[in-house]
């Protein structure tokens, strides 16, 4: 008990110094500066001699107060250590701990913390300075990628690649870099709660450095941008499934802000602050900026005016609400790919005026699926009570069934009902359990033997390996397999309707246009193929080397349960369609060789073994 007295004694003298040797050194800095900007007759040498005596000066800096930070933190342990030595005392009845106790409580030299204002003895604050000094860093911590250029550039700051300690990170440094007192503490408290937050869909915050010039937050490095980068790039395709998974992201991870005890309002979310790592996750970033921003306030513009809630632009009140009509912006975005209101207002005043006291909101295009349509109209609802709240999107699976409906028509309702029944949550799964369920809601029996034709085609369309070796079926395949073959019907007649056209002659199936080009190439004229339309589920394509030795492509269209169009021209069947127009297309020989002959003669070969039939009947049709 003495000893542990005497060491938090010393502990605090040693503070105590730290203290006045970092109120020099800030006050040696504070008159370089004052001389720099006050002595404009200086030289460039005195003025290069200025920089590097500061330059020197902050690296004194940074040392104290990394090792003031370490003399709090073992201050902190060795108070805790104490005062369980004196309670156990106390109950003793050891005057002598009462004595210390007394001491301790009412002695300013143990109690205050003179630079902050704070009580080391409040658990809470032993609580947020074990915090602070876990993710307070130094500028000599941070190291830029000067040779990179900036990351992306927003209200707060700018973002740069960089390395924390031998890791690639990104390095937000704010645009704001003189914080007062109260401002430092609100920044303070929201960096300790960001430092807690463990999700997905939650950019990683790796630490925060606090020096006047350097302040800046390190989060994880996203390679793959944001979605804003995404989305507008003309260059870059992202199917729909891909832009409706990035939207159920960024409700798992604006529900995990809003749930937190107290809510974390985002106030700025927006395509820009979304952003993507290697396997294409969306994670939430930038939150509790504008938080700092507004000093506290829960009125006041903060935030992108073509996101931002009704009520903020209006200066009203606001809660978490407001991020959600900000969320009902970002659908759109993601659904049309085009920038908010798409060019619709010419002025700030006249946007305040449409969307505040005229209702006016994005148009939604007719091809919108009915559920997306309805999801972005609650989010943007003027009136804050009728939009729903991130819970209550995520449990009412609105967004899993968007999704599934936007990849299955409705002409295939049973296939979405297939889906539904017991993966709804999902969009990739494991192949035997497909099956199963696939069986079950159709109404066929799982054939016995593993080298069923049928069952091999059905996997030739929808089945694919994972990394792990894995036989796994999508969402997205199990839907264009659908369109192709569809509508899915009860019984076994989308299974033989699948055998028939892998077993026609010429169809190369699901190739893409350069390597049916390569295929054909150096084969006589007349050579065609079949293959699918990889561009629009259910539609087909045929290539062909014409008369000339060019190569041609025409596109034939078709829906699930439609008829297959050539032009004007329509035919119950790709067969028929082929037979009418054999001449005028110049369609002399469909090419063999491709991968499903090569199913169906095993296949054939297996049942000849077998006695079903005699091998030098085989014919490959």
């Amino acid at each position: 008990m003495d000893a542990l007295n005497t060491k938090l004694e010393v502990l605090v003298d040693e503070l105590g110094r730290l203290e006045d040797s970092i109120a020099q050194t800030v006050q040696k800095v504070d008159g370089l500066i004052e001389r720099a900007v006050k002595e404009q007759e200086l030289s460039s040498r005195d003025y290069k001699k200025i920089l590097w005596d500061l330059d020197d000066l902050e690296k004194i800096e940074t040392d104290l107060e990394d090792k003031y930070g370490k003399k709090r933190f073992e201050i902190i342990k060795t108070r805790q250590e104490l005062r369980r030595s004196l309670i156990e005392k106390i109950d003793k009845k050891d005057e002598k701990a009462k004595l210390i106790l007394s001491t301790l409580l009412n002695s300013k030299a143990l109690s205050p913390n003179t630079r902050g204002g704070s009580v080391i003895g409040s658990s809470s604050e032993n609580d947020e300075e074990f915090m602070v000094h876990q993710w307070m860093l130094t500028p000599k911590d941070l190291e830029y990628d000067r040779t990179a250029k900036p990351l992306g550039s927003g209200a707060f700051g700018d973002v740069f690649k960089g390395k924390l300690r031998g890791k690639d990170v990104a390095i937000k440094k704010l645009v704001f870099q003189e914080l007062d007192e109260q401002t430092l503490t609100e920044f303070k408290k929201e960096v300790a709660v960001m430092a807690k937050l463990r999700h997905p869909n939650i950019i990683l915050f790796m630490g925060a450095c606090l020096a006047t010039g350097n302040l800046s937050m390190v989060v994880e490095l996203m390679d793959k941008g944001s979605v804003y980068d995404r989305l507008h790039d003309e260059k870059i395709k992202l199917g729909l499934l891909t832009r409706l998974l990035f939207a159920k992201d960024t409700a798992l991870g604006m529900n995990c802000l809003h749930t937190q005890s107290p809510s974390i309002l985002h106030l700025d979310l927006k395509s820009q602050n979304l952003l993507i790592d290697e396997n294409w996750t969306v994670k939430v970033s930038d939150f509790g900026l504008s938080h700092i921003m507004k000093t506290g306030k829960t009125t006041g513009k903060v935030g992108s005016p073509l996101y931002m809630a009704p009520e903020m632009l209006l200066d009203k009140p606001y809660d978490t609400k407001a991020d959600v009509y900000s969320y009902g912006i970002v659908l759109w975005e993601l659904f049309t790919q085009l920038e908010p209101y798409n060019g619709f207002f010419k002025t700030f005043d006249e946007m305040m005026d449409g969307v505040t006291r005229k209702g006016k909101r994005p148009d939604i295009p007719e091809d919108c699926p009915p559920k997306l349509k309805e999801l972005m109209q609650a989010c943007w609802n003027p009136d804050p009570n009728n939009r729903p709240s991130f819970s209550k999107i995520l449990s009412s699976h609105i967004l899993d069934e968007i999704i599934i409906e936007a990849l299955i028509s409705p002409k295939n309702d049973l296939g979405r009902a297939v889906w539904k029944e017991k993966f709804l949550e999902k969009v990739v799964v494991d192949w035997k359990d497909f099956l199963v369920t696939f069986s079950n809601k159709v109404g066929f029996p799982i054939p016995r033997d593993p080298d069923d034709i049928q069952m091999q085609c059905l996997k030739e369309l929808v089945v694919k390996k994972s990394k792990e070796g894995k036989e796994e079926v999508s969402l997205e395949d199990f839907g264009k397999m659908l369109e192709w073959f569809g509508p899915l019907e009860k019984g076994s007649g989308i299974l033989r309707r699948i055998e028939a056209q892998l077993r026609m002659k010429g169809f190369f199936g699901d190739i893409e246009t350069q390597e049916s080009e390569k295929i054909l190439n150096g084969k006589k004229k007349g050579a065609y193929l079949v293959r699918f339309s990889t561009r629009d589920p259910g539609c087909y394509a045929i290539t062909v080397l014409s008369k000339t030795g060019v190569l041609k492509h025409y596109r034939i269209s078709h829906k699930a349960g439609g008829k297959y169009v050539l032009g004007q021209n329509e035919y119950d069947s790709m067969d028929a369609l082929i037979k009418a127009h054999k001449k005028e297309l110049y369609l002399d020989s469909p090419l063999g060789g491709s991968h499903y002959d090569s199913l169906f003669i095993a296949y054939d070969k297996k049942l000849a073994t077998q006695g079903y039939m005699d091998t030098d009947q085989i014919k490959h049709k």
